[in-house]
């Protein structure tokens, strides 16, 4: 898994790519609680080449953002492939946190 930041406008911009899966999250927790105690930015999570996610992602997507929110921040998560927007979807992940299909689809919200 790799996992790269940008600032994008006002927003700190988290891009995975890869499989987000239990034996990896100890390589996004460090990114996601850095940018949870050091930025007072809102946060895209783009997965647009997240290849797969388990329950145990999903779980620290949510909890991620329930602790944002606490913050009165955003979360977003742009790019899921059809498989994650399904899951997504199932769940009522869609609910809690705005979802873009795509980069510039979330890019076209600034202009």
């Amino acid at each position: 898994m790799e996992i790269h930041t940008e600032h994008y406008k006002d927003w700190d911009i988290v891009s995975i790519h890869g499989e987000l899966v239990i034996q990896n999250l100890s390589q996004i927790r460090p990114v996601l609680k850095k940018l949870e105690e050091e930025s007072t930015s809102p946060v895209a999570i783009d997965i647009t080449h997240l290849t797969y996610l388990d329950t145990s992602a999903i779980t620290s997507i949510l909890n991620f953002h329930e602790r944002l929110d606490q913050q009165s921040r955003k979360v977003t998560l742009i790019g899921p492939n059809k498989e994650v927007k399904d899951v997504f979807s199932i769940i009522n992940i869609t609910e809690a946190i705005p979802v873009f299909n795509s980069r510039p689809e979330f890019e076209n919200i600034f202009d």
